[in-house]
């Protein structure tokens, strides 16, 4: 299933769940289920006439360069805005809670490139925040293979797993996941990011030079973006752009999950228009 074709499944039968609680104990009146099931609606026909979706060409996530470098500090510059957002809505089979509605959880990124660095901007919807230090709270997992070669175990030179939780900020709080082990290792310091609150929910934004994941400006990686949504002390549910396979989960062991992106040069965006 494409993306496109994931993104209007999801929100259709969101939408449809948005007016039910999560329990008997959750019970919420029947007008705010209302109005809440409205903004929703309002919501998605915003969303789907004003969304251009991120170009993915032979199943590979087409990232343009960018003429002006984005301000880190976890607010949407136009540049961004003027680039086609990545869905990140594929749900995991192993879930056993789905979420319930955008306000639940959602996510879209932005990704960009220049000469000096890799751009990554993301947008999580999210009605209850929960912060804490690994995989069971609010936040995002990111996976890299520099060379792409899709190997099923982490090959020591290339592959990582990097996570920014909601509620950390100093550089040394970057989880790096090298799979059973390697013999390299992420210079975390070199990251200038910010994970930060919004008004509907929370956002992450980062910049890395590009040896810092031996990439190289304007090369194709292996990749996937992953969201964690805790409401109540624990990981509910995971939202990813790639992969959804039944051991999808299994992506901090095995790059073969993995998507591929490709920095393109053939498209620049600035701040008003693409160029």
């Amino acid at each position: 299933m494409s993306v496109a074709s994931t993104f209007f499944h999801h929100n259709f039968l969101l939408a449809i769940k948005s007016s039910k609680s999560k329990s008997q104990k959750n019970l919420i009146p029947r007008s705010k289920q209302m109005k809440k099931a409205t903004v929703i609606g309002v919501i998605f026909i915003l969303v789907l006439a004003l969304t251009v979706f991120a170009e993915v060409k032979n199943d590979i996530l087409l990232i343009p360069k960018t003429s002006v470098a984005p301000t880190i500090d976890a607010v949407m510059d136009p540049v961004y805005q003027n680039h086609s957002e990545i869905l990140v809505v594929r749900e995991d089979p192993s879930d056993t809670v789905n979420p319930d509605d955008w306000f639940d959880c959602f996510g879209r990124a932005y990704m960009l490139w220049d000469d000096a660095n890799l751009y990554f901007f993301l947008q999580v919807y999210d009605e209850t925040t929960n912060t804490g230090a690994d995989h069971n709270y609010d936040g995002v997992e990111l996976y890299f293979d520099a060379d792409d070669s899709k190997q099923e175990s982490y090959d020591g030179l290339d592959d990582v797993q990097l996570r920014f939780n909601l509620g950390e900020s100093t550089t040394d709080e970057i989880d790096a996941g090298y799979g059973n082990g390697g013999n390299w290792a992420v210079d975390r310091n070199s990251f200038d990011y910010i994970v930060d609150y919004s008004d509907w929910g929370w956002n992450v934004e980062f910049a890395v030079p590009y040896d810092v994941l031996q990439l190289a400006p304007g090369s194709s990686f292996g990749f996937d973006i992953q969201v964690n949504d805790a409401d109540e002390g624990t990981r509910e549910h995971m939202l990813r752009w790639w992969q959804d396979a039944d051991n999808a989960n299994d992506q901090w062991i095995n790059p073969s999950l993995f998507g591929s992106a490709l920095m393109r040069t053939d498209q620049v965006v600035s701040e008003t228009f693409p160029i």
